[in-house]
């Protein structure tokens, strides 16, 4: 009866070491998923207080003469020329015609439109249906709408009908950011390169 009694025991004990390592895990797996949570939460605060500035410092203002709409539109062209390569024209800041700049890349001309709005805002389908109309008399088969704000539902059926891509406030921003990371990686190999006469 005491080896039955003594296998019993081991068995409770070892049941209630299993119980506990699972316990444990499990509660370390929460811990995990409520850092990852706060994590993702304080980067997307700080991507809405990045779009928030961006958008402070470049929307239009009376009397405004530096930062303004027209400085966003040569901003957002340099940050196309280093994520995507290819050399950007920002178009006159009147009589554009709804263009502001022309990507010319490897791939053919973009025709892109730039929109500095409210970042709570979402714009509806008319500038979709003038870049639409510029991509036709143009003879281009690309566009694009880079804007600080998002898109109506309307704006985002028809862009996808005649092939416009809309890049939001958040996918630009995270551009923005690709952007600083290339530079940076582009950088860094001319700080490693020793030069021969040294």
């Amino acid at each position: 009866m005491v080896p039955e009694t003594l296998l019993v025991l081991t068995l409770f004990a070892l049941g209630y070491y299993a119980f506990h390592l699972y316990s444990l895990k499990d509660s370390q797996i929460r811990l995990q998923q409520n850092k990852l949570s706060e994590f993702l939460k304080s980067k997307e605060d700080v991507h809405k207080i990045l779009l928030a500035g961006m958008y402070q410092r470049f929307k239009k203002e009376e009397g405004k003469t530096e930062d303004t709409p027209y400085d966003f539109e040569r901003f957002v062209a340099k940050t196309l020329e280093v994520v995507y390569k290819g050399k950007c024209t920002v178009t006159p800041s009147s009589n554009d015609g709804g263009i502001d700049i022309l990507h010319d890349t490897n791939n053919g001309v973009e025709l892109i439109q730039v929109k500095c709005y409210e970042p709570n805002a979402k714009l509806d389908f008319k500038p979709v249906a003038i870049l639409h109309s510029q991509m036709i008399k143009q003879k281009v088969q690309k566009a694009a709408i880079i804007a600080t704000c998002s898109y109506s539902d309307l704006a985002i059926k028809y862009a996808d009908e005649v092939n416009v891509r809309l890049i939001d406030g958040k996918a630009f921003l995270e551009m923005w950011i690709q952007s600083i990371h290339t530079l940076e990686d582009e950088l860094s190999v001319f700080s490693s390169v020793k030069p021969d006469y040294a």
